[in-house]
Formats: structure tokens, C-alpha cells, sequence
């Protein structure tokens, strides 16, 4: 889940600034302290309009209101320079000021703006100075890209009732409050805790379904995951408060420094996050789960979720700034998110983190870091393995600006967790006031997949690892040459989860329907948890609709609200335009392939070059020695070879695994079968525009490797790039297998059904 927006909800949302317009006349004259152009009115409104320019002087629809869709602010028509508020607004040309925010003590420039016009057309200025154009299309103004938040919106649409307002977030809160943190935690916590023998890797299983019906903006709601922290205990409070000192992010900064904070800073400064979830930045939303780590650290100053790019961040990670790199030869990693084959069947997603001592490459960072390589393992119906670990350098990072971190990073010591937990962060909602003075609210469609017990697991077979598990083995094998080992039996510990879960609040008020519904029970005698539903094998939907009444909100009938409401819509207004395009910088890399596509079922493409293991972009900043070179590229071979198609996680205990979109999974070209990773260098919306071809591309020759320190492996030839041949699709089939309560899917040319598992056939 986006584990960060715990803190970063306390922010508020950024603005940005993608207008739909009210065509009304009232609303103006309803809010208190309306103010004039200038700002006058209002002496504690921290800013002041733009001047509002009309070098046209022709009529233009009475608009009152607009809204952004990107982060649904709502804007209101201010006065149109009469020493009274005005009621009938006739052109779009004015000042408007988002209430919401315009008199709260975080208000500033983004919340204050104008509409105007010029010989070249209509542009938007906010008080902050930002301005960017704006063509009216129909009923609607599009935005041009000097609009800092293009790739979240560029449409301003046009609507009629001003009575009705949008909440971006806050829907299903856990508090009372009306403002502060959004977000909602269906949890479980760890019965007694993590042994410190057993802190090496954790792993556990978390279930998929489709939570929406249809693509929702501003919708943010991470399934269950972690966060693996450092262990440091035990903490000292002045240490906390030092931790973040040279956080990049101020709230952050002042939160844990604070000294009612107490220990805080060590849970803020660097952890292990990510999930399966919908995102607030994700540029192709979809309507199955995502899949997207998170690796932060300085108190997340910085964020990495692929080789390539941050997570859901619209620039790719700076060459000084990369931290995950790519092991895996069969998948790639687009930075829009790891997309999954739908499944109605409650599928299973297997996520492990273990620590392993990899061979050292920081050098040019004077040796510092630590040996601990997180890396990520995780096991579907189609792929079962490594994908990516976190270079140990990266822990170490924010330590070359705060000292006080030295010694206190992953890198060096071992995880700790304390839970499980799904995070509702963002989900918006409507609310009208009628004439009679009732509040009714709307949320989007949400469902819950029950499954044949009449529950909805979250989670179930948290494990913790100890060192002797895989680590302590895996350097050996290194050194040995011997192979890697394939079970994890030993030295792992079976966690015992406790369901937790808070009230649910809407606007400062209850919501008793879906407090009990999502009340998190522990399931499986402590070796699962999730939801107690009302029926099997079925979508079960959530109340949409709510009554206000006595300080309650209780779930109504569509047929009992006004019909305005039933219209209000949550679904995206536009089609994505964003592209994520690798930086210039990894030019420098050199290639081993030309440019390949994907089609992904999210309705992106995706486009990928091979690299050698060694020269993938992400290990720019290393500049590693021949030494390491030879030590580095040895280990990822041998992981390649010998967990190519890895049984080292175990099947979960009960229910099917999930399949990885096809789309996602590569087989390595002839030539470049063991050693060479497949990086995403471009991911866009639409059919593929390239077709591969086998022409090799001009750039650098990969890297030859030189022989390896700690291992017999032969030096490879300086010799040019191999030629690639592409590979022909050929249709594969999918069949069920199954062993007892497991079922497996299996997609392959020619499916076979691993040892132990019986072929299941249609009755």
C-alpha cells in the first residue's frame, strides 16, 4: 500500500489544477466574506487574486463555480468587483477561491486564482503566479502542458448544481475529525511480536479482488502489506528526534522532531513498503489491483519502486538516487505498476523480503554500506522468484547529511514489523444539502469478494525468517559454487495474527453500516485475517448512500436521494496522455538489444531493452571496479539459473495463487539467456507504436566481465553485443491444477502440473 500517506495525508493534497465549471448563479452570494479581485474583503486570506483581464468584452456563460478534477478542489466565483458579493456572474472571467482551504492555516497561492483572457485566449493565474492556457472545447476547457499537473488532468467540465460538493478523500475515516490525516486501517497485529532470532525476511500471502467496479479518480486504497522498519531497539527519543533532521520533506522534519514525537523518527526515516492497490498517481488506472514496492529513506526524501523510477513519481529517479536493481530475466517492471490477469476467485498474492549478503559494490562510496541486499521474492501461478533488491547504499544514503543515522540503517540491521494492515487512504465522496436541511452523501461503488467460507481474507502465512533460512546458505553457495538452496523450511517462524479495526466516520459522523462490515476479525486460528461476510463466492456491495441524521449517517436506498446525487460521478473525465520516458543519462548504459514492446491489460504499452546485469542504468552511480563487476554480475547468474523458476516460497496454506498479466512475462532473446535483465526504458497509454526488429541498436558494448574473486567462473571474451533473434508469440494454454484445498494455474505452450498437483478436469 502507499504506506507513506500516513504521514504525507496530514499535508493535505497538492494542487492541482484541472477545472470543471458550475454553471449557476447562487453560490457566490451563500458563502461568508466573499471578497472582491483584489482580495479585499478578507484582510486574513493570505493572498490576494491575480489581476482578472478581459480584452474581449464579449458574454460568456454565467458560471459561479468551477472544479479541478486532478484533486476535485472546488473553486467559487468571487465578487466581480462591486463592493458587493454578486449572485448572477455573467462570464467565466473572475476570481475564485477555494473555500475548503482559502481560510484554513495552511492556505497559500494555489487556492486563490482567475480566469482571464488576452489576445491569445483564455488562461488560468493563481495567486502563487502559476499560469497556463486554456481553449474552450464545447462545454468544457482544456488545459495546455505548462499545467504543472497535466498528467493527472486538462479538462475543465462544465456541470449545473452548485448544491452538491466534492470531498476527495475522507469518505471512510477511522476519526472523528473533520479534517487531518484521511484514511482508514483494516489491520492485524503480530501476537507477541517478532523474535529478534527471526529477522532476516518476512513473507505472507494477500488476496486480490476487484474493490471497484469502474476506474475512480482520486482513489487510493492499498491491500494488505507492511512496513519493515530497521530494528533499533531499543530507541532513545533524543536519537528519534534527530533522525529526519535533514528530511527533504519539512512536515516530516518537524513531526519527528518534536519532543511529544517520542520515538516516531524511527518508524518515519526509512522502511520497506508497497502493495497490491489502486493509486492516487497511477496514470493507467485499472480495475484489478496493481502491484508496486516502495524502498524510502531520509525520512522519505527519497522513494524507489522500480530500477527506473519512484513510486508513481512523474520524473524518473535521478542518476545520484537509484537504489532498486533488477535481477529477474522473465518480468518487467513497468513504473506504472505490476498488473495481474482478473480473477474472480479470491487469488493470492505471494510477496517475500529476505536480506541477503550479496557481493559488495560501494566503492565509490568508500565501503560504508552494510551487507544486508533486501531482496524482493514473489510467487504467483506464472512466476516464482526474485525480482529486484534494494542496493545496500541506499540505506545509507541520508546518512551523508545526518551522521546520527550511521549504523541505524537496513543495510546493516535487521527488519521489524508489527503488522499487517490494508490502508484506505483516499476515497472521495459527494454530499448535498437539500432545501429541507438533509445531508445525504454518496460514496463510489465498492464490493467485496467473499469466498466459499462467506470471508475475505486479507492475509493469511505471515512467516519471519531467520539468517539460516536462505542467507547464511545463499554465502555460502557463493563462495563454494555450489547451488542455491531451494527450500526455506528451516529457521522460519510461523506469525500468529490478532484482527484489528476503528469505528468508520464520514464528516465527523458514524457510519455504523460499514463499521460493522469491515470490522477485521482473526481467521484461521491466527494464521489469517480479514472479513466475516453475509454469503459465499459472491461481490458483495458496499452501502453507497447515506442519510445524516442525529449525527449518524445511516445506508439509504438510491431511490431516497435527490437525483442529482444518483448522477454525480467518480469515473475519470479524460484518457491518459502521460508517458514515463527514460532520462537521457542512460545513454550511457550500454544496450544488449534493441527495443521491445508489451501490451499490458491495464491498456498500456511498454517498452524494453535488455541489458547486461552489470550495466543496467540503475548501477550507473556505483561505478563499479572490475572486481565487483566480476562479483556481482557471477551472483545475479547464478540466482538466474538457479531459482529461474523458484519453489523457495511455499504455496499458501489454503486457496489458488494469482497470474501476473502476460504481458508482463519476457523470455531472454538467443544469446542473452543468463545474465541479462529486461528494463523498461518507456510506458504510455494506446497499442504499441514500435514493432521489435532484429537489428542490433547502436550504442556502447555491454561490459565484459571480469573473472570473479570469490568464485571459478571463467572470463568472458571482449566481444561485440549477441545478435538478438526475436522470439515468435506462440499461444499458450492455462489449466487448473490441484493438491487438496491448493489450486494452481498453469500457463504454459505445454502446461504440466508440478509434482504433487493433480490436472483438474471440467465435470
Amino acid at each position: 500500500m502507499k504506506r507513506h500517506a500516513r504521514w504525507k495525508a496530514l499535508l493535505g493534497f497538492i494542487l492541482a489544477l484541472q477545472i470543471i465549471i458550475f454553471s449557476s448563479s447562487s453560490i457566490a452570494a451563500q458563502q461568508s466574506d466573499v471578497i472582491q479581485p483584489a482580495g479585499v474583503g478578507n484582510s486574513s486570506w493570505p493572498v490576494k487574486c491575480p489581476a482578472v483581464i478581459d480584452t474581449q468584452h464579449t458574454d460568456q456563460p454565467k458560471v459561479a463555480a468551477f472544479k479541478f478534477d486532478a484533486t476535485g478542489q472546488i473553486f467559487t466565483r468571487l465578487a466581480d468587483g462591486s463592493a458587493s458579493p454578486t449572485t448572477g456572474p455573467e462570464n467565466v472571467i473572475g476570481c475564485y477561491a477555494d473555500f475548503n482551504y482559502i481560510d484554513t492555516p495552511g492556505a497559500n497561492g494555489y487556492h486563490l486564482g482567475t480566469i482571464s483572457r488576452d489576445a491569445k485566449g483564455y488562461y488560468w493565474e493563481n495567486a502563487a503566479g502559476i499560469r497556463w492556457g486554456l481553449t474552450l472545447s464545447g462545454s468544457t476547457f482544456l488545459t495546455d502542458k505548462d499545467n504543472p499537473y497535466y498528467s493527472n488532468g486538462n479538462q475543465f467540465i462544465f456541470v449545473s448544481d452548485l448544491n452538491i460538493k466534492y470531498f476527495p478523500d475522507r469518505a471512510i475515516v477511522s476519526s472523528d475529525a473533520i479534517s487531518g490525516s484521511p484514511g482508514y486501517y483494516v489491520s492485524a497485529t503480530v501476537v507477541g511480536g517478532v523474535p529478534t532470532t527471526n529477522q532476516s525476511g518476512f513473507g505472507w500471502y494477500s488476496t486480490l479482488w476487484p474493490l471497484i467496479e469502474k476506474p475512480v479518480s482520486h482513489f487510493q486504497v492499498g491491500l494488505s502489506s507492511t512496513w519493515i522498519g530497521p530494528d533499533n531497539s531499543p530507541n532513545n527519543p533524543a536519537v528519534a528526534q534527530k533522525l529526519c533532521a535533514t528530511s527533504t520533506n519539512q512536515y516530516l522534519k518537524d513531526l519527528a522532531g518534536k519532543p511529544s514525537s517520542g520515538n516516531y523518527g524511527y518508524y518515519l526515516f526509512q522502511t520497506i513498503e508497497g502493495s497490491l492497490g489502486w493509486w492516487g498517481g497511477e496514470k493507467y488506472p485499472s480495475i484489478f489491483p496493481k502491484y508496486q514496492a516502495n524502498a524510502t529513506q531520509n525520512c522519505y526524501t527519497s522513494e524507489i519502486a522500480t530500477p527506473g523510477w519512484g513510486f508513481y513519481r512523474d520524473e524518473p529517479t535521478p542518476r545520484n538516487a537509484t537504489g532498486f536493481i533488477q535481477i529477474s530475466n522473465q518480468i518487467i517492471l513497468p513504473p506504472d505498476g505490476l498488473t495481474f490477469q482478473a480473477d474472480s476467485n479470491s487469488p493470492q498474492l505471494g510477496v517475500t523480503w529476505l536480506s541477503l549478503p550479496l557481493p559488495k559494490f560501494d566503492h565509490q562510496f568508500g565501503g560504508t554500506a552494510g551487507e544486508n541486499s533486501w531482496t524482493l521474492f514473489m510467487k504467483t501461478g506464472n512466476f516464482s522468484g526474485p525480482v529486484q533488491f534494494v542496493a545496500p547504499q541506499f540505506w545509507v544514503d541520508g546518512s551523508i547529511s545526518n551522521p546520527i543515522q550511521n549504523g541505524l540503517t537496513l543495510d546493516k540491521k535487521n527488519g521489524s514489523i508489527g503488522q499487517l494492515s490494508s490502508e484506505w487512504n483516499s476515497i472521495p465522496y459527494y454530499e448535498t444539502n437539500t432545501s429541507a436541511g438533509v445531508v445525504y452523501s454518496k460514496l463510489p461503488p465498492l464490493q467485496l469478494q467473499s469466498d466459499s467460507a462467506s470471508k475475505l481474507v486479507f492475509s493469511r502465512d505471515l512467516v519471519a525468517y531467520g539468517a539460516g533460512a536462505v542467507a547464511n546458505q545463499f554465502a555460502q553457495s557463493l563462495k563454494s559454487g555450489t547451488n542455491l538452496p531451494s527450500t526455506i523450511d528451516s529457521d522460519a517462524l510461523k506469525l500468529s495474527l490478532n484482527g484489528l479495526s476503528s469505528p468508520v466516520f464520514q464528516n465527523g459522523k458514524s457510519l455504523p453500516s460499514l463499521t460493522t462490515i469491515l470490522n477485521a476479525s482473526t481467521l484461521n486460528s491466527g494464521g489469517a485475517y480479514g472479513l466475516n461476510l453475509t454469503s459465499a463466492n459472491t461481490l458483495i456491495k458496499l452501502p453507497q448512500y447515506f442519510q445524516e441524521q442525529n449525527g449518524i449517517r445511516t445506508a439509504v436506498p438510491e431511490s431516497t436521494v435527490p437525483q442529482s446525487l444518483k448522477e454525480a460521478s467518480f469515473e475519470p473525465t479524460s484518457v491518459p496522455t502521460f508517458v514515463y520516458e527514460s532520462p537521457n543519462w542512460w545513454g550511457s548504459s550500454p544496450t544488449a538489444s534493441p527495443t521491445f514492446n508489451a501490451q499490458l491489460n491495464d491498456g498500456s504499452s511498454v517498452e524494453y531493452k535488455w541489458y547486461k546485469f552489470v550495466d543496467q542504468p540503475a548501477l550507473q552511480r556505483f561505478e563499479l571496479n572490475a572486481t565487483e563487476k566480476a562479483n556481482l554480475q557471477a551472483a545475479a547468474e547464478k540466482m538466474q539459473k538457479d531459482w529461474a523458476k523458484s519453489q523457495l516460497i511455499k504455496d499458501p496454506s489454503s486457496g489458488s495463487l494469482t497470474n501476473f498479466d502476460s504481458g508482463l512475462l519476457v523470455t531472454p532473446p538467443s544469446g542473452l539467456e543468463i545474465g541479462y535483465v529486461p528494463i523498461v526504458v518507456k510506458q504510455y497509454y494506446g497499442s504499441p507504436k514500435n514493432t521489435p526488429t532484429p537489428t542490433t541498436s547502436k550504442s556502447p558494448t555491454p561490459t565484459p566481465t571480469p573473472t570473479p574473486t570469490a568464485t571459478p567462473t571463467a572470463t568472458p571474451k571482449n566481444s561485440p553485443s549477441p545478435k538478438v533473434t526475436v522470439t515468435p508469440n506462440v499461444k499458450k494454454l492455462t489449466i487448473n491444477c490441484v493438491k487438496g484445498k491448493l489450486i494452481k494455474k498453469i500457463t504454459a505452450v505445454k502446461p504440466v502440473c508440478p509434482k504433487g498437483y493433480k490436472k483438474k478436469t471440467a465435470k
